[in-house]
């Protein structure tokens, strides 16, 4: 009754990462600007990889960041031109989870996005299985959903 499948991974979105997610949240910047987070799966801890913003943090480079056998949590800060001209800056979470992965790799994601997610008080949130497919437009098509 013990296989694999059921097995719980219950990671710890730790202090310095709640922190990070906290300044990104109220973030400022007037652009495109991106929090990476990964598992550490030794401490089974949410870490924050890296953070980019300005150019770096455009999706095309955004792309390059995302490796095809890691999964990542994204916090996305995407600008919005509307059509009466003003901009706004919809906080977006991504999940990407590269099909292929190992299922202990897999699980211990899937298992910890929502709170990832609550944590940034994010509700949209998306899923991405293809870095190439993490683009301006794919954004944009997604956030319409949410008007």
């Amino acid at each position: 009754h013990n296989s694999t499948a059921e097995m719980s991974y219950t990671c710890e979105i730790i202090p310095d990462t709640q922190a990070a997610l906290r300044k990104f949240k109220l973030s400022k910047a007037k652009g495109y600007h991106a929090l990476l987070l990964k598992i550490d799966m030794d401490s089974l801890e949410v870490k924050v990889d890296q953070e980019l913003t300005g150019e770096e943090a455009e999706p095309e480079y955004l792309q390059e960041e995302l490796g095809a056998g890691t999964p990542a949590f994204i916090g996305y800060i995407v600008p919005c031109v509307h059509r009466d001209g003003r901009t706004s800056y919809p906080l977006t979470f991504i999940f990407y989870c590269p099909p292929g992965i190992n299922t202990a790799l897999n699980m211990a994601y899937a298992s910890t996005k929502q709170r990832v997610a609550n944590e940034m008080n994010c509700m949209k949130i998306f899923e991405c299985r293809d870095a190439e497919e993490l683009t301006e437009e794919w954004i944009k098509d997604k956030l319409k959903f949410f008007g």
